[in-house]
This record gives C-alpha cells, structure tokens and sequence, in this order.
C-alpha cells in the first residue's frame, strides 16, 4: 500500500460511514480523482457529481437535495465551491440555511461551517504559514521589509550618529543633560556603552 493510499484509509476510517449519515448523501468532485475517493468513500456513483464531466456541475448536486437537509460529500476542500472567497461563502450560506452536512475526505477534522469556510478562505490566499513566528520572521525579513531597510541605508548621511556621537563624547555635558537629550531616542546607558565602552 502506497503512502497516499495510507494516508487516504487512514482519514477515512476517521470519517461517519454513509451508512450513518442522515437525508440524501450527494458526492462532489472537481476531478477524477476525487470522484474516485467519492466511491470508496461508499457514496453510490449515480450520487456522486464530477465537475466539468458531462457537464455536471455544483449546481446538478445541489439539485438533487431538492432544499431539504442531507450530506454532501466532497473530496477536495471547499474550493470545490468556487474559486473565489464570495463563491465559497454564498455556497457555504446556502447549504447551513438548507441544513445540508458537508463531509470533506481530505480534511475529516474540520466539521463546522466556519471552519470550511476559513480553511478554503486561508487556501485560496494562499496562507499556507500557520506558525504565527515564522509569518512574522518572514514579514520582518521578506522582501519589502528588505527594500525599505536599504532604502534607508542608501539616503540616510549619518547626521543623527554624528549628533549622538558629539552629545557622547562631549565633556561640558553632564549625564543628566546628556540623558534628557536623548530622552526617545536611546537611553544614557546604551549612549555610554555604545560611544564610551572601550574608553571606560
């Protein structure tokens, strides 16, 4: 057994049998392959909906509930909805209201409505960064945060450190004067450090 096929036994052992389930149960694939584990999911195959095969379509299935409640069975995420965030939202909306389960094969945790919505709103953003460090280590050192850095090595003269440099090193200035100078800026001790520490 492949990896692919274990990983695909192993998420649909977790998964109601659609013996279990309750109303009409109706598949939806948006390829082959998909319609494939649509049927050893168990859904009959004049149940189950390929888009684009024969010109079946999302809207073929929805038919087939005739407004009443049931399950949809889909083997991709919840972009099979639509390619875009209103599509999966309108979708979404429609199937809670009709009161119409939805089982996704590839993503048997998520049970909620908000959470297949959120889960194909983050795939079609393409938020694939779930570690929220990482996101921001990425941010901080990603490409804009990079230009704008260098940007401002580029027209930056110096006069700010030529100006701390004088207030640091000037004798007929006190540490406390020196302090209420810099006060925003930096602090008297890292001023002292900084210009000072190999002198003391």
């Amino acid at each position: 057994m492949s990896l692919a096929q274990q990983r695909h036994s192993n998420s649909v052992a977790r998964l109601p049998a659609v013996a279990a389930l309750q109303g009409r149960v109706i598949g939806f694939a948006r390829d082959k392959n998909g319609h494939q584990s649509i049927l050893d999911y168990g859904v009959p195959e004049k149940n189950v909906y390929w888009a684009g095969h024969e010109g079946e379509n999302l809207q073929e299935a929805n038919d087939r509930f005739r407004d009443e409640p049931g399950t949809l069975v889909i083997a991709e995420d919840c972009r099979a909805f639509g390619d875009s965030k209103g599509a999966i939202a309108d979708q979404i909306s429609y199937y809670e209201h009709t009161g119409i389960r939805i089982v996704d094969l590839s993503n048997p945790s998520i049970t909620t409505y908000s959470g297949f919505q959120q889960f194909a709103h983050q795939r079609i953003a393409g938020r694939r960064l779930q570690d929220k460090r990482k996101a921001r280590r990425m941010g901080a050192w990603g490409g804009t945060a990079k230009g704008d850095a260098e940007e401002a090595r580029r027209h930056c003269d110096g006069s700010a450190e030529k100006l701390l440099r004088a207030i640091a090193l000037c004798d007929e200035i006190s540490w406390r004067i020196k302090a209420l100078l810099v006060e925003g800026v930096t602090s008297a001790a890292t001023l002292r450090r900084k210009y000072l520490g190999a002198a003391s």
